[in-house]
């Protein structure tokens, strides 16, 4: 993996969204705005890694572990947001506190469902790094 071309992406990726925040525009422009940067940098990693591959198993952990998440979370953050701001733009208060109560109900469901794999990672373990991270496991 290219770690200097990587770091010039991820550095990139949080320049434009800083520059975006700056911006008055509505929640869902800037939402919506930063969803498509954030897949445009998902877009270029997943290039790098196409031309680059990995050197050993330890590199592959360490990017799907440490490195790709500073991006997708990125992006999985301004779509939800996206998708939020898109439900609750107009709509009356009763009808905002519904959807965020059910929204945040989701989140606690999936968030159980996946309590093992939680616990795992924000936990920084690495015995199973192997069958979580590596690309040939990614059906696990």
């Amino acid at each position: 993996m290219e770690q200097i071309a990587l770091n010039h992406i991820i550095q990139k990726l949080d320049e434009e969204l800083n520059q975006l925040k700056s911006k008055r525009e509505s929640s869902i422009i800037q939402a919506e705005t930063a969803a498509g940067i954030c897949q445009l940098a998902l877009d270029e990693i997943r290039k790098l890694v196409i031309k680059n591959g990995f050197k050993s198993e330890e590199e592959e952990i360490h990017f799907f572990k440490f490195e790709k998440p500073k991006v997708l979370s990125k992006y999985i953050y301004y779509v939800k947001l996206f998708e939020i701001e898109s439900h609750r733009y107009n709509a009356a208060s009763k009808f905002q506190i519904k959807y965020l109560n059910q929204f945040s109900k989701d989140l606690h469901k999936y968030l159980g469902v996946n309590n093992q794999f939680c616990q795992y990672y924000w936990g920084n373990k690495t015995t199973l790094d192997k069958f979580y991270f590596l690309r040939e496991n990614s059906n696990y």
